[in-house]
């Protein structure tokens, strides 16, 4: 059933008019042996060591909200790597932080740090010859998980076309590895609005960086994707082949780049002990879904990731705070915590309005089934385009502009102030049945009073607006200069958005995306 409606849906967006035979042939990989153990030769593992009285399931976590904190602590680490660095993410575009980035992993690999790149195959254009070139560089690979086998747009409709089940899959894991010592994991991709640096739209997210037992579990699930067979070198695709003058241009361009972020730490040692010492140390767990097209553990049902939070819901007795940037809650789900918010559990969500979402098919699927979710007494609060983000401590004071739409990315949950749910997983279908996607499980009264504060923060009518029913009449509150405000239609949105958003509803499958 499931499969038919993506079927449908591809046949909605006109693309099974297009003909052809390309088909993905999944290369064999000869699986290496990985490098010994080298922890005993990184420096960071002398700066950010793990207290011999530590528990064998304990590891030490910071949660970084703060855009500027986040790209600080991916450099600082990067600077100090001595020996391996393994980086996984869904999105990595070519704009100033995302070269910024690329940059310093070629300076680690110039070091003679074995780097490793592995991104998602979904949305690359405008890095395939960077990249190319990237791939060509000593101590430095560039892999693609589940890659499209064309670059032109015509050419990956093509793709899409024929190969609708395959490519509809996405890797939207995200973590950033070094020398198995140091982890983050989190919401994040790599872009200018990850971090809080571009000029229009940044996006409010959370990292956890970790040290201790962890860090294994996220270097075995980067090596299972790395090895699988859906993953392919940049070098054995046909559009990573550039030629000199592409070279040239590519090597100018990183050349000419002088971006350097705001508030670098003048010593990258003390900056790495400032963190050590503001570690909060706690059981904690990785879950990942399998790699591949299908999770075969699992089969047709949720994949891993998915089940591990089902099992913390389930298991809630008091509350639970769940912040997802693209919230899609079948009437199943709906009904289910409607009755576990009847049997005393609180349950309050914070998600994208339209004004902020900037996918906004995700906001068509939400708004499909918002008023059900009212219904049923679910608390819902929508986050506001423009917040005051230096209050929340989104990023450093001096920074901010009202005049910058923010958009939410967080994918975030707490459970009766002691769990915390911490990834890349969104609160939809799409996250549980077709991508795949990880999240740290931390067991911490302490890191679940940090994050449920600042989750409180933005569940706020300051910061958000509250959907509630007026008898029949679905209205939203929020509060504007000291004042209770009430509107009618989505707030901050014109007739058309709204109309589009209500066909877009309708389209079959539309609620997986």
């Amino acid at each position: 059933m499931r499969r038919s409606l993506y079927r449908i849906t591809c046949l909605s967006l006109g693309l099974l008019i297009l003909s052809g035979c390309v088909t993905f042939q999944p290369r064999v990989t000869e699986v290496m042996p990985e490098p010994a153990n080298v922890q005993a030769f990184s420096r960071l593992a002398k700066v950010l060591p793990v207290p011999e009285n530590t528990e064998p399931d304990e590891s030490g976590n910071l949660l970084i909200r703060n855009g500027e904190l986040a790209l600080r602590a991916r450099v600082a680490l990067i600077q100090s790597a001595d020996n391996s660095i393994d980086v996984q993410y869904f999105l990595w575009k070519n704009d100033q932080t995302g070269r910024y980035l690329i940059k310093q992993l070629l300076e680690a690999a110039e070091r003679g740090v074995d780097v490793r790149l592995l991104l998602d195959g979904w949305i690359t254009q405008d890095l395939n010859g960077l990249l190319a070139w990237v791939d060509e560089q000593p101590n430095i690979e560039v892999h693609f998980y589940n890659p499209f086998l064309a670059e032109t747009n015509i050419g990956r409709a093509l793709n899409l076309a024929t190969d609708f089940d395959r490519l509809n899959r996405r890797m939207h894991n995200k973590s950033f590895t070094v020398d198995g010592v140091a982890t983050i994991t989190g919401g994040r991709n790599v872009s200018d609005s990850y971090f809080f640096h571009h000029p229009e739209v940044n996006y409010l997210d959370a990292d956890v960086l970790s040290i201790g037992p962890v860090v294994n579990q996220v270097s075995e699930s980067f090596n299972e994707y790395w090895h699988n067979r859906m993953t392919v070198p940049a070098a054995e695709l046909s559009y990573s082949n550039i030629d000199d003058e592409e070279r040239t241009a590519i090597a100018n361009q990183l050349a000419g780049d002088h971006f350097e972020p705001d508030n670098q730490p003048e010593s990258v040692e003390a900056f790495l002990m400032d963190i050590h010492s503001q570690m909060v140390w706690a059981p904690t767990r990785f879950v990942a879904d399998k790699a591949g097209v299908r999770d075969p553990s699992v089969g047709d049902l949720p994949k891993t990731a998915a089940q591990e939070l089902a099992d913390l819901v389930r298991n809630t007795e008091r509350e639970m705070l769940i912040e997802s940037a693209y919230l899609v809650l079948s009437p199943e789900v709906t009904e289910y915590l409607s009755d576990k918010q009847r049997s005393g559990v609180r349950v309050r969500f914070l998600t994208n309005s339209m004004a902020s979402n900037t996918v906004f098919l995700n906001h068509a699927s939400y708004a499909k089934y918002r008023e059900n979710i009212v219904a049923s007494g679910i608390e819902l609060y929508e986050a506001k385009p423009l917040i005051d983000t230096c209050q929340l401590g989104y990023i450093a004071a001096g920074h901010c502009s009202q005049s910058q739409r923010i958009s939410l990315h967080t994918k975030t949950a707490v459970f009766d102030e002691r769990f915390v749910y911490a990834g890349s997983f969104n609160f939809n279908l799409r996250s549980a049945y077709l991508n795949t996607e990880s999240a740290l499980i931390i067991d911490s009264v302490e890191m679940a009073a940090q994050l449920k504060q600042q989750m409180r923060n933005l569940m706020t009518l300051k910061a958000s607006w509250q959907p509630k029913f007026l008898g029949d009449e679905l209205l939203w509150m929020t509060i504007e200069d000291n004042e209770l405000i009430e509107t009618r239609e989505e707030p901050n949105t014109t007739a058309l958005e709204r109309f589009g958003a209500e066909i877009l509803s309708r389209v079959p499958g539309a609620e997986y995306y």
